[in-house]
């Protein structure tokens, strides 16, 4: 029997530059790769939404990071969320400390962070460099068919052959954002068939292989950016 495992692979490069400030409680949204994020000047019993996305999903630095400097949150509420509005899922609520970085994860198509913040008295402080982060694209692989034909069992596929029968396997990738241009055609793909054997190549999504011993192998295949 044979076994197909799907593997996601994700990268993260960090990118630094400078620019102006930014207050939480100017409201509103910025598109930014730099600069300072202040908590700004509070009115007691107000509540400030500001969001921050990326100036630079061109080429690829798409999700921010704000890299604390100051942090003293302790007479109010900030709340962060990981997308553009604050209807995206939350990553905390006054759950932060220098030096740590409040940062957009792979799985926020956006990029972008959403700051929330309800003053319940004056005295609070937070300040952060702005930074975009370069994110890989979330990719896997997808079983299309194979011949023999595949049956699925428990979440794995199995194929039933004879000793010295060849198996034909068809896969592509999915791409599930879209952080920049990836494609089968620009990504590598890695075969491991379970019997010694590997074979590695840029769109590689058909393979043939030939099982010659009487047992079962763990045939696992996965992607990387090419």
């Amino acid at each position: 029997m044979k076994k197909i495992f799907l593997f996601l692979t994700t990268a993260l490069i960090l990118q630094f530059t400078y620019g102006q400030t930014y207050n939480i409680t100017d409201g509103g949204s910025v598109s930014t790769c730099s600069g300072t994020l202040n908590l700004g000047n509070v009115t007691v019993g107000q509540t400030y939404v500001f969001t921050i996305c990326s100036d630079d999903i061109a080429n690829g630095n798409s999700h921010i990071s704000v890299a604390l400097t100051q942090y003293n949150i302790t007479n109010g509420t900030l709340c962060v969320y990981d997308g553009n509005s604050t209807s995206a899922p939350q990553l905390g609520c006054n759950a932060w400390q220098v030096p740590w970085a409040i940062t957009a994860t792979a799985a926020n198509t956006t990029g972008c962070l959403t700051f929330e913040y309800t003053a319940q008295a004056s005295g609070d402080a937070l300040s952060g460099d702005i930074h975009c982060n370069f994110m890989c694209e979330h990719s896997e692989v997808q079983m299309l068919n194979t011949n023999p034909t595949y049956v699925v069992e428990d979440s794995a596929y199995y194929i039933n052959i004879c000793e010295g029968e060849q198996v034909i396997f068809n896969v592509q990738g999915s791409y599930l954002n879209t952080t920049y241009p990836q494609a089968d055609a620009t990504s590598t793909f890695h075969w491991d068939f379970g019997d010694g054997d590997t074979l590695t190549g840029v769109n590689l999504t058909q393979v043939t292989h030939t099982f010659t011993g009487h047992q079962g192998y763990d045939v696992s295949v996965y992607l990387t950016d090419a």
